[in-house]
C-alpha cells in the first residue's frame, strides 16, 4: 500500500470515528468471559476497536496483508492496536486510546508479537 495524502486521511478518519463511536466495556463485562475477540459494534474492547478498524479498511480497498493485529504491553496491560504496513513509510499505528495515528515505534509500550500478512493463524514476536 502506498502512504499519500488519501491514504493518510482514510485511516485517521476510521480511527477517530471508530474510537467515537465504540464504547471501552472488557470481554468479562460484555460476555462474561476473561478474552473474547469480536469487531465492535457499540462496544467492545482494544482487540475488538482494531477488529472493527481492520474491517473497515478491507472494505475500503486496503490489501490484507497490509493490515496486522499487533499486541503490546503498557503499563504491565495487554493491548491490542491495528497496525497497517505502507511500501513507501513507517507502518502507522491504529488505536483505541489516540486518534492521532504514529508510526510504530514511536509508541511507548512493550512489543510482544504481530499477526503476518494479515493472517491471525501466523504470528511472530517482536524484537523492538
Amino acid at each position: 500500500m502506498k502512504y499519500d495524502a488519501i491514504s493518510a486521511e482514510l485511516i485517521s478518519k476510521i480511527n477517530s470515528d471508530v474510537n467515537d463511536s465504540v464504547q471501552y466495556v472488557t470481554d468479562m463485562q460484555q460476555y462474561g468471559l476473561e478474552e473474547y475477540w469480536a469487531v465492535a459494534g457499540k462496544r467492545g474492547d482494544c482487540e475488538d476497536y482494531a477488529l472493527k478498524k481492520l474491517k473497515l479498511l478491507r472494505d475500503a480497498g486496503f490489501p490484507k496483508q497490509d493490515l496486522n493485529l499487533a499486541v503490546c504491553e503498557i503499563s504491565g496491560q495487554g493491548h491490542c492496536v491495528l497496525v497497517v504496513r505502507f511500501d513507501d513509510h513507517d507502518d502507522m499505528v491504529l488505536d483505541n486510546n489516540s486518534d492521532v495515528i504514529i508510526p510504530w515505534w514511536k509508541m511507548a509500550v512493550k512489543w510482544i508479537e504481530v499477526s503476518v500478512d494479515g493472517d491471525f493463524t501466523k504470528w511472530e514476536k517482536v524484537d523492538a
